[in-house]
This record gives C-alpha cells, sequence and structure tokens, in this order.
C-alpha cells in the first residue's frame, strides 16, 4: 500500500501544523494509512493498479482530509457546535464522495504513467451490409 500524503501534505490539505503539533508524527501517519488504504479500497474498484506509482493532488488531498477527519474524531474529540468540525466533517465527506464517484467512474483521478486496466470491455465489429446480396438465408 502506498501513503498517498505525507505531513507536509497532510498540513496543507488537512489540519494546519499548529493544530497537530502535540499529535505524534506515529499516530498522524497512522490516519494517513489507513485514509490511503480508504482510497485504495475505492480506487481500485475503477481498476487502477494498485499501488498507485503516479498520482495528483486530488488523491493526496482527498486522503488528507479524510484523514484530518478521523484524527479528531479519534484523537481530539469532536464539538458539534463547532463550525470548523463540521467544515472538516463536510471536507471529510466531499472526499469520500469523490472516491465513490472514482469507483464508479463519474470520475478520474490524476495519474500521468497509470491507466485503469479495462475490465468487462465488449468487443464491437463493424458490419457492413450488401443491399445486393440477400444474407437472410430464411
Amino acid at each position: 500500500m502506498s501513503q498517498y500524503a505525507g505531513a507536509s501534505e497532510f498540513g496543507v490539505w488537512g489540519l494546519p501544523p499548529v493544530a497537530t503539533s502535540d499529535v505524534p508524527a506515529s499516530v498522524l501517519n497512522a490516519h494517513i494509512e489507513a485514509a490511503s488504504s480508504l482510497a485504495d479500497s475505492y480506487i481500485g474498484m475503477r481498476g487502477y493498479d494498485l499501488p498507485l506509482t503516479t498520482w495528483g493532488l486530488d488523491v493526496t488531498q482527498s486522503v488528507c482530509r479524510i484523514a484530518a477527519w478521523t484524527l479528531l474524531v479519534s484523537y481530539r474529540g469532536v464539538n458539534p457546535d463547532d463550525p470548523a468540525h463540521e467544515a472538516l466533517s463536510k471536507a471529510h465527506d466531499s472526499a469520500v464522495a469523490w472516491l465513490r464517484d472514482v469507483a464508479k467512474g463519474v470520475a478520474n483521478i490524476s495519474v500521468v504513467d497509470a491507466t485503469p486496466a479495462r475490465r468487462r470491455v465488449a468487443l464491437a465489429e463493424a458490419i457492413s451490409f450488401d443491399p445486393t446480396e440477400d444474407t437472410r438465408r430464411w
């Protein structure tokens, strides 16, 4: 499994470094790894070879948003009256929704050198029609 974000990306797309300054690096990495594993479960449904060898900011951002929410819930606790917590919850939900769209084929991940493996593809053959030939044979 790949980890699709590091601490520096998490500081940009997840929680600011000041909010995680007392969180052990091992805990932060565990949440990023878990979010990356969740992302793989959706991306793999689309037929991409896992772990991804290249990915764009879309995957990194989604992983960070998911990890930020799980870190907040399990490490800090959530205050339902805090608008910032609600914003993190919505960011998490939109990240998971985007991954669902990837799995369904509605959205694509930005990758440079990987393409999804083709699965369940029908072969179409062009048939020409010659009106001078009686091909019905009934």
